[in-house]
């Protein structure tokens, strides 16, 4: 999800009045909590998604499935590789459809890009939002802590003694 945080920092300033909600694994929340540039998170629980049972990962597909269909989003960015998200935001009704497409993969999105061998992942990710005209603004990507990961490093220095702002 780091290294998707340049191609999102490109769409917040080719788009600065968008609403921009990211989709992301429960595992991988707190690396964009605080990210200026994300309006919401949209979190899925990835360890159902790829757990072992089927009936589990249908029952979490459907659920944001509707989800989806509730927000009305007029177009999405698919960064994953996995072939389901572009299959799941096609029966979710998002007009507009960016994503990966290796292997025919790609046949539910409206604008594909084609990676190739040794292609780092940060290009990719911008060559995705590319696809709809988003110029690149670096490479860098964007970690910031949020307040809640900033409170617990406080607790966690007072209890070990540690006076806020002392040098570690």
């Amino acid at each position: 999800i780091l290294m998707a945080t340049p191609a999102i920092r490109a769409l917040r300033r080719r788009f600065p009045d968008a609403h921009l909600t990211v989709m992301v694994g429960q595992s991988c929340r707190a690396a964009l909590e605080g990210n200026p540039h994300v309006t919401e998170s949209f979190v899925i629980d990835d360890r159902i998604l790829y757990g072992p049972s089927r009936s589990a990962r249908a029952a979490m597909a459907l659920g944001a499935l509707r989800r989806l269909r509730g927000r009305r989003f007029d177009c999405v960015f698919v960064c994953h590789r996995d072939w389901r998200f572009n299959l799941l935001v096609r029966l979710a009704g998002i007009p507009e459809r960016y994503g990966f497409d290796r292997n025919r993969e790609g046949i539910f999105l409206t604008s594909r890009f084609r990676p190739s061998d040794g292609y780092h992942h940060i290009d990719q990710y911008l060559s995705v939002v590319g696809l709809a005209g988003v110029a690149p603004d670096g490479r860098q990507m964007d970690f910031n802590v949020g307040p809640k990961a900033d409170e617990a490093a406080d607790r966690t220095f007072e209890a070990l003694g540690i006076s806020s702002g002392a040098a570690v």
